[in-house]
């Protein structure tokens, strides 16, 4: 299993503000959840390849890229990267509280021109991995089912993985493999019973 590589940043925590229930009840899509998944096969010494999974929690419209390690650059280029392939405007960041987010560079472009256009930048809470959870499902679903465990430390294979995910996985995960929505979950003794709606 992988090993959380999220290291918290306390300094621009404020400008960026919380929000938890209401991002997942909106019905407009164009906010994408964000989240990174190190490839660094249970030693985070040195340099590997990153993932950056981003989903939209309204239509789980989904895409990702590889970076070369988490800095602020690398992240920042494949959110814009993200950004122009998807088929809606993307209105809202919901990311967690790494450093790879919470960076001037960050803020910065998604909060100056766009504050004015009602776009929203939000975090989860610290330590609470379900407030982030439809991304935390496809971190397993998609990345960890694709790449695995293994530690990836050669750059050569950034461009080799970003070419999977632009093409064949963004092309099949979005129009061939059906999503199900939890409706309702009803308790029977001490277990439950979850009814899905229509794919």
């Amino acid at each position: 299993k992988g090993i959380s590589n999220t290291r918290p940043v306390s300094i621009l925590r404020t400008e960026i503000p919380i929000r938890v229930e209401s991002f997942w009840n909106e019905k407009v899509p164009g906010k994408m959840a964000a989240d990174t998944v190190s490839h660094c096969g249970g030693s985070t010494h040195g340099q590997y390849v990153n993932s950056l999974d981003a989903v939209c929690p309204v239509t789980h419209w989904t895409a990702q890229r590889a970076t070369w390690g988490k800095g602020h650059s690398e992240i920042l280029e494949a959110s814009k990267s993200i950004e122009a392939k998807l088929p809606f405007p993307l209105i809202g960041w919901h990311v967690d509280n790494g450093s790879e987010f919470m960076n001037h560079a960050f803020i910065r472009h998604f909060t100056n021109e766009r504050f004015r256009l009602g776009f929203s930048l939000t975090r989860s809470r610290a330590y609470h991995k379900n407030d982030n959870c439809h991304v935390e499902q496809k971190n397993w679903s998609v990345v960890r089912r694709y790449l695995g465990y293994d530690r990836l430390d050669f750059q050569e294979l950034v461009p080799l993985i970003n070419d999977l995910y632009q093409n064949e996985l963004y092309l099949y995960l979005n129009h061939f493999c059906r999503t199900f929505k939890l409706e309702q979950k009803i308790a029977i003794k001490s277990r439950y019973r979850r009814i899905y709606g229509s794919p």
